[in-house]
């Protein structure tokens, strides 16, 4: 999520955040990264509307597509074997091309994490114990410092 310089200076400040009291007061801009990166102009408020309108566009657009093959399949059910079966084929393969092209799938949907965390029993008093412990990095083999011994 972005918020953009006062007018006049050139650049722009990269704000990841999870206030959206804060957002709304100081972005711009708000990026959404989904399986792709989403842009919407405006603060979180506006990004919140914004977003429900795309994903209500996505679902309207999906549900008439849907029709729309239901339809085509329903003719050429119909008219395979009649008077009008030239015309079922020339549907049926024109049918077979877009639903390779476009690959219909509902839009995605808001999923909500569900978080339980509860501890069973106490831990007790000690949560942390150390007897000469360096911290640093293994690979050069380098302790940047020590940490008291804690029992």
């Amino acid at each position: 999520m972005a918020g953009g310089l006062s007018p006049g200076l050139g650049g722009g400040v990269l704000i990841v955040s999870h206030d959206r009291y804060f957002l709304d007061r100081v972005v711009n801009h708000v990026w959404e990264m989904t399986p792709g990166i989403e842009m919407y102009r405006g603060n979180y408020s506006a990004y919140v509307q914004q977003r429900t309108e795309r994903a209500e566009r996505a679902m309207e657009d999906y549900e008439k597509q849907r029709e729309f093959v239901e339809k085509e399949e329903e003719f050429i059910r119909r008219n395979m074997a009649g008077q009008n079966s030239r015309q079922a084929k020339g549907r049926q393969k024109r049918l077979e091309r877009l639903l390779q092209e476009s690959k219909i799938s509902p839009p995605s949907t808001q999923r909500s994490m569900r978080l339980k965390l509860a501890a069973n029993q106490r831990s007790g008093n000690l949560v942390l114990r150390t007897y000469g412990l360096g911290v640093g990095y293994a690979d050069d083999g380098k302790v940047l410092f020590h940490a008291p011994d804690w029992c």
